[in-house]
């Protein structure tokens, strides 16, 4: 249970289908693909003399069949023709093919303990206790009659390349769900910050600046997504307190009716006119609840601790933003309904209709 009553059962995350879109991009052309729309920090090459999707690629390749089926996104995400880049990636030892001891992990459990019954071995125990005893008692020669499939490896040079550009993998594989955070940005961040600094760091700046951009535009529905993602950030960080206070931040938001002002061009100068809060922007949704629940369940928050969070969170609402349809205590309640449970509660709050996810 959380502080305000029962943890909703957080939903499963569901695989996007890929877009016929994304079917009919074919890999073809050149090495960095036809995509026009590309930002053109991924066309051009790397000191390493290596486009960034060839060093995220190198990552992706390790240990994998090289018979496995390449993911569409080198093409549409990177621009790479991943036939010629792998075969450059040959060439240039930064990829080669696993030894057969090494390519064990590839089997299924099941051919595993076929080889060692054909060997007269002991073929009880879990993956890795079977191919601990097929290493132990069976030369590699022999075992390489058994794998079928040539598997990938990355050499020690290929390992220097990515402890190098370690912020192209971080790039793609922790990218903010607003967008903020990909390999684009990662790159752009990395080539103007100090070379010291974390690819953490380099993911809050990029954060904090989004923020500051969209409170100053009145963007409030992106920034919404944007402290969406701090919360998510803060909480890989093990930052519990900052990750439930912006958690609590977003959903001020959803609750408040502050959504995108336009933006207007006048005379050359873009302005960002707010026509104020409406229920038309309140948006109710439960996985904010559940986010906020799970902390407070996770944590063992006493009822002082949310209450801190809940004011830095307010503070920062109140100092930045205009004046949604909800004061501090209203907000509060709402918010203490929504936790319980009873999202459909929260509508009497609400002079019109809101929208409110079920």
């Amino acid at each position: 249970m959380g502080i305000f009553g029962k943890l909703f059962n957080k939903e499963k995350e569901k695989k996007s289908e890929i877009s016929t879109q994304e079917k009919s991009i074919i890999q073809k052309v050149n090495v960095y693909g036809s995509q026009n729309d590309l930002d053109p920090i991924l066309k051009r090459k790397l000191n390493c003399d290596l486009y960034p999707g060839e060093v995220y690629l190198i990552w992706w390749a390790d240990g994998r069949s090289a018979k496995y089926e390449l993911p569409r996104y080198f093409s549409y995400e990177f621009g790479i023709n991943t036939d010629n880049s792998l075969k450059r990636l040959l060439q240039k030892n930064l990829l080669s093919y696993a030894s057969p001891y090494a390519s064990l992990k590839n089997l299924k459990v099941q051919e595993l303990k076929s080889i060692l019954i054909e060997q007269g071995l002991n073929n009880k125990g879990i993956k890795s206790e079977l191919i601990q005893e097929i290493i132990k008692n069976i030369p590699e020669n022999i075992v390489g009659k058994y794998i079928n499939e040539p598997v990938y490896a990355v050499t020690p040079e290929g390992n220097d390349i990515l402890t190098e550009y370690s912020y192209i993998i971080y790039g793609h594989n922790q990218g903010t769900h607003d967008g903020c955070v990909n390999v684009v940005s990662m790159m752009k961040y990395h080539d103007k910050l100090p070379k010291y600094l974390k690819n953490e760091d380099i993911t809050w700046r990029i954060l904090n600046d989004a923020f500051n951009e969209h409170s100053i535009k009145r963007k409030y529905g992106m920034l919404r997504n944007v402290i969406c993602s701090q919360a998510e950030f803060l909480k890989k960080e093990k930052r519990f307190l900052d990750s439930l206070s912006d958690w609590i931040l977003a959903l001020t938001l959803d609750l408040s009716g502050l959504g995108n002002a336009p933006t207007v061009i006048d005379s050359g100068k873009e302005t960002y006119p707010y026509r104020g809060a409406t229920c038309a922007d309140v948006m109710v949704i439960p996985y904010i609840f559940d986010e906020i629940n799970e902390i407070i369940k996770n944590e063992n928050f006493e009822m002082g601790e949310y209450n801190l969070a809940y004011e830095h969170a307010w503070k920062i609402y109140s100092g930045f933003f205009d004046r949604g349809l909800l004061d501090k205590l209203m907000n509060y309640e709402v918010i203490k309904i929504g936790l319980s449970g009873s999202l459909s509660s929260i509508q009497k709050f609400y002079k019109d209709d809101i929208y409110i996810k079920q």
